[in-house]
């Protein structure tokens, strides 16, 4: 999958938000399976009634909150069209990437999320959800 930027980059809302009207309806953790699996961010996905329309943001564990890290998140319809993303693998995401919107009433979406953890040694972590949030 190639992922273009979105035209809303990670500095465009300050709080990491997808704007009023939105409702968070699932988080998604970014996991490395490295000796054991651990959680490194989340990818949660938000929807508003209103427009149809379902927005996703990738954020690191607290801890890592305000280190550069490389974020990415894509949100796309299940069928692969109208795919929104933003992000960087290079480590300049300190706190969100995203958001990114795809209209899509009555539609299953795929969303996800890439993260290369700010240590040089730590693995770098992934969420994907297929054919998911279908209503």
């Amino acid at each position: 999958m190639l992922c273009a930027p979105s035209p809303a980059s990670a500095m465009s809302l300050p709080s990491g938000s997808c704007g009023s009207g939105y409702t968070k309806v699932a988080t998604y953790n970014m996991i490395s399976y490295t000796e054991s699996p651990s959680v490194g961010g989340y990818v949660s996905v938000y929807y508003s009634a209103a427009t149809g329309r379902n927005c996703a943001i990738a954020r690191p564990i607290t801890t890592w909150a305000g280190q550069n890290t490389g974020l990415t998140v894509c949100i796309e319809l299940a069928n692969g069209t109208r795919e929104s993303c933003d992000g960087a693998p290079e480590h300049d995401y300190r706190y969100y990437a995203g958001p990114v919107y795809v209209t899509a009433p009555h539609t299953c979406i795929n969303v996800y999320g890439f993260m290369q953890a700010p240590t040089e040694e730590a693995w770098p972590y992934d969420a994907v959800a297929n054919k998911v949030l279908c209503g």
